[in-house]
C-alpha cells in the first residue's frame, strides 16, 4: 500500500471517529473525494495490516497501531501550519492547504528539527494542541507557551527568556524580564512586530524575539 494514502486515510478515520465515534465508509468517501467502493477496499486492506477495526456496513475505527500513526501525521500538520504562519507569514487558511502537501513527505528527523527551530510550540495557528514528542524537553512545563502564540489581549507571567545575554540583555532594555507580567496587545502582520504592555508601557518586539520568550497565561 502506498504510505502516503494510508496516512491519509488513518488521519481522517481518526478525525470522524472523534466526531461520530466510528468512521463510515461514506463519510470517508466524503472527506477524501473518492468513491464508496474504492473506501472498501481500503479499508479492508488497512484492517488487514492491522491499522483499523472494519466491519461491513459498520464503518471503521483505530487501532493502536493505526493511531500512533495517525496522531504522528498530525504532528507534523500542525507543526508545519506553524512554520508557514510565524516563519513565511502565509494566512491560517492557505497554511493549512500546504502543510496538507507537507506533512507526508517530511522526515522524522525534519520534524524533530522543525520543532526544535520553533521552540517546540504547543499549539497551531487555530490553537489545536501540538502532540509532546520525543525531541521536546521532557522538563518542560506543559503550562508555558512562546510568547508568539498567546492570544490577543491575554495576560501572563514571563517565566522563561532562552537566548545569551546579549539577547536577554536588549529585552530587559525594553522592560521584559523573567516574572514580569506581560500582556499581548497586536500580534501583526508577518512582517509587522508584536505589540506588548509591560509595566503600563508598549514596546514592540520582532516575532523572532517573541519566540524565545516563554510565559504563563494567568
Amino acid at each position: 500500500m502506498n504510505e502516503e494514502r494510508v496516512e491519509e486515510y488513518l488521519e481522517t478515520i481518526l478525525y470522524l471517529t472523534k466526531e461520530y465515534k466510528v468512521a463510515k465508509t461514506s463519510k470517508i468517501a466524503e472527506v477524501l473525494g473518492v468513491s464508496s467502493p474504492s473506501v472498501t477496499e481500503m479499508l479492508q486492506k488497512l484492517d488487514e495490516g492491522g491499522y483499523i477495526e472494519y466491519r461491513l456496513y459498520y464503518g471503521a475505527t483505530l487501532t493502536k497501531k493505526g493511531e500512533d500513526i495517525a496522531w504522528k501525521v498530525k504532528r507534523k500538520h500542525r507543526l508545519m501550519e506553524r512554520f508557514l504562519v510565524d516563519f513565511l507569514g502565509m494566512e491560517k487558511d492557505f497554511a493549512h492547504k500546504e502543510a496538507c502537501k507537507l506533512e507526508h513527505p517530511i522526515s522524522d528527523d525534519m520534524e524533530r528539527r522543525f520543532c526544535s527551530l520553533m521552540n517546540h510550540p504547543q499549539k497551531c495557528p487555530d490553537g489545536n494542541p501540538i502532540t509532546h514528542a520525543s525531541c521536546c524537553d521532557e522538563k518542560r512545563n506543559i503550562s508555558m507557551i512562546p510568547l508568539s502564540e498567546l492570544d490577543t489581549r491575554k495576560v501572563a507571567v514571563i517565566k522563561q527568556i532562552k537566548g545569551g545575554y546579549d539577547f536577554k540583555r536588549r529585552l530587559a532594555a525594553l522592560g521584559i524580564r523573567v516574572n514580569q507580567t506581560v500582556c499581548k496587545v497586536s500580534s501583526g502582520s508577518f512582517k509587522d512586530p508584536i505589540i506588548v504592555e509591560v509595566d503600563r508601557s508598549r514596546t514592540a518586539i520582532g516575532k523572532d524575539m517573541a519566540m524565545k520568550i516563554l510565559v504563563e497565561e494567568l
